[in-house]
């Protein structure tokens, strides 16, 4: 994870916040998202956590995920508000994560 600080709006931020809160990403496919790669990089990392949440009732590793993703989660939400972005991709999830994006994001 490298985070490189970019210099964005309070708006920006607070739609890269609500990335990472479970439910409320989907306000930020309502954002004009389109030329803003600050918004897609947190809006995409919201959509992963959200599909790992999935796997909570998974005996064994459903704990795991969740205490991972909620440690992911409060890291995400200090990067976005210190204006940093940081890029990771989980193999499945990524690519599902980004054609929802892409689609939703479509006008």
């Amino acid at each position: 994870m490298s985070g490189a600080k970019l210099s964005v709006s309070n708006y920006t931020k607070l739609y890269a916040i609500l990335s990472y809160i479970p439910g409320l990403w989907i306000i930020g496919l309502f954002k004009d998202t389109d030329n803003n790669s600050y918004i897609n990089s947190h809006l995409r990392h919201g959509i992963y956590f959200s599909l790992c949440d999935m796997f909570a009732w998974v005996p064994g590793i459903g704990q795991f995920m969740l205490i991972a993703t909620l440690i992911l989660r409060i890291l995400g939400i200090i990067y976005a508000c210190t204006n940093r972005m940081y890029e990771f991709s989980l193999p499945i999830l990524s690519t599902f994560a980004n054609n929802l994006l892409r689609k939703m994001t479509m006008r």
